[in-house]
């Protein structure tokens, strides 16, 4: 899904293009071979939950963060990336519980017998505006147009049961 490694070229060593014809338009294909520094990522952003629950569990997310930001949970099904909390770190490396106040619930659909769903948490340094509902393509897009070193995703897979 995302990757969080990253790097930054430190020299091009060869490049190779092409131009091919494409119906009435033209498409250039560049390859590049190039050695990179890896970048690592300053933000230490971890959590604990559980990952097994049964239908109508409330539970809580604890978390533990070097930096203090903002950050938002995201519940993916089905390709749809949905906003289900946002929250702020306000003091570093101190275990906050995630919210803040109330419990997450778990929940099924009527139809569902079972539920294997993943939890991602995007802490950033930048206070964001969130939509409720992200197609993959909207989510991704918003995720890579955050610096790697002001943006940390944490995902956790959970399993819901009746």
């Amino acid at each position: 899904m995302f990757s969080e490694t990253t790097g930054q070229i430190k020299r091009l060593i060869d490049r190779k293009s092409i131009v091919a014809p494409d119906n009435r338009a033209s498409i250039c294909i560049v390859d590049l071979k190039a050695e990179v520094i890896r970048l690592d990522n300053p933000i230490r952003f971890t959590i604990k939950a559980e990952n097994k629950f049964k239908h109508g569990d409330k539970f809580s997310i604890s978390a533990v963060s070097n930096r203090m930001g903002h950050y938002a949970i995201v519940n993916l099904v089905d390709d749809t990336y949905n906003v289900i909390h946002t929250g702020t770190i306000a003091k570093k490396n101190s275990e906050i519980a995630i919210p803040e106040k109330g419990k997450l619930h778990a929940l099924l659909s009527p139809s569902q017998v079972q539920s294997q769903e993943l939890l991602i948490v995007l802490f950033t340094e930048k206070q964001l505006t969130y939509k409720q509902r992200y197609s993959k393509i909207e989510f991704e897009s918003m995720v890579k147009d955050l610096s790697f070193t002001t943006r940390k995703l944490v995902n956790h897979s959970i399993q819901i049961v009746r």
